[in-house]
């Protein structure tokens, strides 16, 4: 199946990810589609709607600040500060929030 278009299965199941960083999407109300990468560090990357309903897919980042030293949590916001600064370009990423 083509996963960047609809929801992975596994087996006739949709897939469900019960992880700290999936449940922090879904807590928010997005719907968590497929994991893009494994947990590296303190992030995970998604493949995530708006909602249950939403057709539109974009990709988050969770990055958990719960165990960086300064120079982590420094680091990821720096990140933050430097994709809410891009211009809007087609070839780029497009920041949308962070929480």
């Amino acid at each position: 199946p083509d996963c960047l278009r609809s929801p992975c299965r596994v087996g006739a199941m949709a897939y469900h990810d019960q992880s700290t960083y999936a449940l922090t999407l879904k807590a928010r109300g997005f719907k968590v589609v497929r994991p893009l990468s494994a947990q590296s560090g303190h992030a995970k990357v998604f493949r995530v709607a708006e909602s249950e309903e939403a057709t539109d897919y974009f990709v988050a980042k969770v990055v958990s600040l719960t165990g960086l030293d300064a120079k982590g949590r420094a680091s990821a916001q720096q990140e933050v500060s430097l994709l809410k600064g891009l211009e809007p370009h087609p070839n780029l990423i497009a920041y949308r929030e962070s929480f």
